[in-house]
């Protein structure tokens, strides 16, 4: 039965990431900050909001439950579990936090963000400014970190519909129990 429910579940939360659903109201879009990370990394700013590189909608898969108790005995887990593996920001993403951006910050509030020390950026702090700007920025910018907020996005909110998925899986699995089976091994302590 899970085996039928987890790559339906994995499809519709990707299909989610690829239709930009958490870019859109409530959720706030993309920042303009994050898209000029994004271009400085090579990476389309107009991508949906958690479709930078694609790493995290990629990581969603179904996870192994626990087969094991602590004693080492086996035992069965009826659980589906599905998350995300291998990416590093995916709690941020998930739970919210702050991240740090590298800038060249003016007196007067506004500030350049420093490609130099963005990782995994394409160009440099030179090739992304004109020559003028950068010896206006050496001389009255001060190099510092600016605090970016992360909002909270649930990637992995069980929506309706996926609540009906399940309840279609599991009554069609259960209407084609053979019941007589299940009593006589119930019956037996299995």
């Amino acid at each position: 039965m899970y085996d039928e429910i987890a790559p339906q579940l994995i499809n519709r939360i990707k299909h989610r990431f690829n239709s930009d659903f958490f870019g859109t109201s409530p959720m706030p879009p993309l920042g303009d900050k994050a898209r000029k990370v994004r271009k400085a990394r090579g990476i389309n700013p107009d991508n949906p909001t958690l479709v930078g590189t694609g790493a995290l909608r990629d990581s969603i898969k179904r996870r192994p439950g626990p087969t094991r108790s602590a004693e080492g005995g086996q035992r069965e887990v009826y659980m589906l579990r599905i998350g995300s593996t291998g990416v590093p920001y995916a709690k941020d993403v998930f739970e919210g936090s702050i991240w740090e951006l590298p800038v060249f910050f003016h007196p007067g509030g506004w500030f350049l963000i420093d490609y130099d020390h963005v990782e995994g950026a394409v160009q440099s702090t030179d090739q992304a400014y004109t020559k003028n700007t950068l010896d206006f920025m050496r001389r009255e910018m001060t190099a510092t970190v600016l605090q970016v907020p992360v909002p909270a996005r649930d990637f992995l909110q069980m929506m309706p519909e996926d609540e009906r998925l399940i309840m279609s899986k599991v009554e069609t699995f259960l209407a084609n129990m053979d019941l007589s089976e299940a009593s006589s091994q119930f019956n037996s302590g299995f």
